[in-house]
């Protein structure tokens, strides 16, 4: 009869320990708090329509944020070389259309292209969730109303399209990217808060503002194609 040793056991349950304690870890790695419950789907085709909705309100926040900058800002030219240098610096790490623009031409699309089209909303929208986070912790004592709008927005993409998006994965048995997986534009941080911090703040945000409304025009896209393909 094969008999475990005292020591043997204690290295069996330590062991043990160990591979529960790294699976917790991946679990928690995994998971993230963004949406507490996920809402049951009667009907994917409203869902995605109510977030068209919401992604419209978010396209129209960001705008009036850019907007606002731009008329009060003194140094546009200044502003704009900024911008340019910077979107230059973070291109690669922008999100990207690619299945939006392999099926759009498509007069129908199997459940793997539907999940994987979600899939990649949902990835740029955490991209922009956390680049918005990071342009709220970078922070400008100077204007309040941008902050304000940019609440407003994150808000509105996690209650009304990041965990709606989720929803619809859970109908396919589908487990979205966690925003914990994403960093959003890197933003340095600076303990000074003056006239020139001030100014990144409006460069970070109108670059911030100008990726919504561009990947809003995808979403818009994206949703209005499956609609035609749905009816």
């Amino acid at each position: 009869m094969f008999v475990i040793s005292n020591c043997n056991m204690l290295k069996f349950a330590l062991a043990l320990v160990l591979i529960v304690s790294v699976l917790g870890k991946k679990e928690e790695k995994k998971g993230d708090n963004l949406c507490p419950t996920v809402p049951n789907v009667l009907c994917v085709r409203d869902v995605l329509r109510e977030i068209l909705f919401s992604a419209g309100i978010v396209k129209n926040n960001a705008n009036e944020i850019e907007q606002f900058i731009l008329r009060y800002e003194p140094n546009e030219e200044l502003l704009n070389s900024h911008i340019k240098s910077k979107s230059k610096t973070i291109e690669s790490t922008l999100p990207k259309s690619k299945n939006h623009q392999q099926y759009t031409n498509l007069t129908s699309i199997a459940k793997i292209d539907l999940i994987n089209l979600v899939q990649e909303e949902v990835n740029a929208f955490n991209y922009i969730y956390k680049s918005i986070e990071n342009v709220l912790k970078q922070g400008n004592i100077f204007e309040t109303s941008t902050e304000r709008l940019f609440k407003q927005i994150l808000t509105n993409i996690q209650e009304n399209i990041l965990c709606p998006y989720r929803s619809v994965l859970n109908v396919y048995s589908a487990t979205p990217a966690s925003i914990n997986e994403v960093n959003g534009i890197e933003i340095a941080a600076s303990k000074k808060k003056d006239l020139w911090s001030s100014f990144l703040y409006n460069v970070n945000s109108i670059i911030t503002a100008r990726l919504i409304q561009n990947w809003v025009d995808h979403t818009d896209n994206f949703i209005s194609n499956l609609e035609k393909k749905f009816s």
